[in-house]
């Protein structure tokens, strides 16, 4: 099991963060300002004017 988890984190790190920001209104409050796509925070699911900046107000 561990090793499993382990094998994720090095494969996927980034997905990861995406489970960290449920909603814009979670993101928000460590950014802001939203986030580019760029950015390891971003997630198209936040985006939704499809502009590549995730959150923005």
């Amino acid at each position: 099991m561990r090793i499993q988890l382990i094998a994720a984190l090095l494969h996927s790190p980034i997905q990861l963060l995406h489970l960290a920001f449920q909603n814009c209104t979670e993101l928000r409050k460590k950014y802001p300002n939203g986030v580019a796509s760029d950015h390891p925070a971003y997630s198209s699911k936040h985006d939704r004017d499809k502009d590549g900046y995730a959150c923005e107000r």
